[in-house]
Parts: structure tokens; sequence; C-alpha cells
């Protein structure tokens, strides 16, 4: 049986299972800027290979940006910060393949497979490419093991669909043999990491408050100056705006989710002045917070 690993939410460890323990796989088909238009700093366990069918995105890997294009895949390695975020005037429907690793493991003691990739890849001192480079024919290789995999995702409940799961995804992995590195500073990097996701859970945890930079360095140990550059570096944006979409993310789930008023919902959402908080809603998805409640509400009777 795999270990139950808490899963990892918006922009902390998250609660949300991907798949089962018989079957920890899971593919999840998405819309920008129809969903959402920015998707925050997250890390979890499972592997993930995102794959842009049409349109592009910004997606962001431990501090780097790439520009995620229709037709490419783009490797997220267990453990790796990442963030999606829509371009102005572009929009983006992708699949996200997620799967942990434990699933590949042999439960032999002395397994080569488990010693030079697998357990690896779960410690952070490997890492895939996020951006793959290699020749044209490994690509469609690759590229025709993950529209394989993102068949089987009406699939999942038929009997016996692990075993082709399974199989492709050690073909993936074979794919991919030739990205595989060797992390820089593991040590140094995971510690870096690390303090970004207590820093993150802390601003989660405290929503409601007015957490000003020099607050947020403070309690991340970083003088202010270092702190602003550190957090661009691992999110692509700053900690205002960064700060300001969680609010904003967890104020349109509320709405979608719950009778509060849109009033209560903003201040529970760190927005003690409503004016400001349409104002700021509207900037970023185009409607009001009361107009986005009332057409989830009739989605919902629909």
């Amino acid at each position: 049986m795999i270990q139950k690993n808490p899963n990892i939410g918006l922009h902390q460890y998250e609660k949300k299972r991907h798949g089962a323990d018989q079957l920890p796989f899971a593919v999840y088909r998405s819309k920008i800027p129809q969903g959402f238009t920015y998707y925050p700093m997250h890390w979890h366990e499972e592997m993930e290979i995102l794959y842009v069918e049409e349109g592009m995105l910004t997606l962001m890997v431990n501090g780097q940006k790439y520009t995620a294009e229709a037709g490419k895949f783009y490797v997220v390695s267990p453990g790796m910060i990442h963030a999606m975020e829509e371009i102005p005037g572009e929009h983006a429907v992708y699949y996200n393949v997620l799967f942990h690793l434990n699933f590949l493991m042999s439960k032999e003691d002395e397994d080569h497979l488990n010693e030079s990739l697998l357990h690896p890849l779960l410690f952070g001192t490997k890492h895939f490419q996020v951006e793959s480079f290699m020749s044209k024919e490994e690509k469609k290789e690759v590229l025709h093991t993950i529209k394989s995999l993102i068949s089987y995702r009406e699939q999942q409940e038929e009997e016996g669909i692990g075993f082709l799961v399974k199989s492709d995804l050690f073909r993936l992995l074979h794919g991919l043999r030739h990205t595989l590195l060797t992390s820089r500073d593991p040590m140094i990097a995971a510690g870096q990491m690390e303090r970004m996701k207590k820093v993150t859970n802390w601003l989660l945890e405290n929503l409601t408050e007015e957490i000003t930079l020099a607050s947020a360095a403070k309690f991340a140990g970083y003088s202010t100056s270092y702190f602003s550059k550190f957090f661009r570096n691992y999110t692509g944006t700053s900690y205002l705006h960064y700060f300001t979409m969680l609010k904003l993310e967890k104020s349109r789930k509320l709405l979608e989710a719950t009778d509060l008023s849109a009033m209560e919902i903003g201040a529970l959402c760190g927005f003690q002045n409503y004016s400001y908080f349409i104002r700021t809603f509207k900037k970023h998805y185009e409607t009001t917070p009361k107009q986005y409640q009332m057409r989830s509400r009739e989605k919902k009777r629909v």
C-alpha cells in the first residue's frame, strides 16, 4: 500500500488526492482564463507533466519562467515549486498528468531503477529538465506516450487499466532518460525551498492580516531587500502581487462554494475595504464579486 501523503492545494502541501492508493495517477483538463487566471505556487510529491493542447500560458518552476505553448510538454519533478498564470490576451487549454513514483517502485531492497532514478527523483537529488531538449523523433515518442496517458482519463475505473498506465509511465521515464539532471547543491536548494514553503503556508494561514513585505521578510529570516529578490526569483512575481492573488483565489472559491455575501467573503480574505475588494477582483476576473457569485449559482441550478 502506498503511503498516504498530504498533497498540495493552491499554495501549500496539497490535501487533494491524485488518484487512489491502488492507482496513484490522475489526469486533469483545465482552461485559462475560463477556470482561473492564476494558480499560485504549490508543490507535491507526485511527478507532473503539463501538456498544452492549445494556446499558451506562463509556467513558473523553481523560479524559472517558461512560456508553455501549444503542442509542447513540460516536466515538473517531485517537490518542485510551480505556478501557472494567464498571459494577457491569450487563452490556454492544457492537461496535467500526475503520478506518484512509489507506484513504479520495486519492493526489492536493492533495485537498480529504484536506486538510480526513482529515489533520487523523490529526494530531489535528481530532476528532469522542465523543457526537454531532445531530438524531434524523441519528442514525438514522448508526446505519443503522454497522449496515451491522457486517454486513460475516462477509463480509470476499468478493470486492469493499471497495467496500461504503469506500462506507459515506464515508457515515459524511458523517453525522458536523457534529460535527467543532477541537482546543483541539493541541500542548499532544498533548504531554500523549505523556507519558501513555510512562508507561503504562513501567508495562507494569515490571509485576514495585513502582512507587509518587511513582516514576511522577518518571518523568513531575511533582510527586506534580499527577501524581495528571493521571493521574485521563486515566484516570478512581487510579494504584494502574490499575496493579493492568494486572497483573490480564496475569495473566488468562497464565492463559488458558500452562501456568504460578497462583503463577508472579502473581509474573510483580508479585504477590509469592500470598494478595494471590488476593484481588485474586477481587475483580475473582469467581473465584480457579486456578479461572479450570481453566475456561479446559476451554473449550479443548471
